[in-house]
């Protein structure tokens, strides 16, 4: 249909990022698998809210700190 209507747009999708297709049950749990293994292996959080409005500059050093667990 994007194709006939001229409107598909194809974007290459750079290094590091993984398209996740969540379309099934099987497909969302593999999504589910691979999240977590990739936090739980590289300690590192899969779109963590608090960070990306940091890097975005939405909130500042301080705020983030607010934001951490105790």
């Amino acid at each position: 249909m994007y194709l006939r209507e001229q409107t598909l747009r194809v974007e290459r999708l750079g290094r590091g990022i993984a398209w996740l297709d969540t379309g099934t049950h099987e497909s969302l749990l593999q999504a589910s698998n691979f999240v977590e293994a990739i936090q739980e292996r590289q300690g590192l959080k899969i779109a963590c809210v608090e960070e990306i409005a940091y890097r975005a500059g939405y909130i500042d050093h301080e705020q983030l700190l607010n934001l951490l667990p105790v």
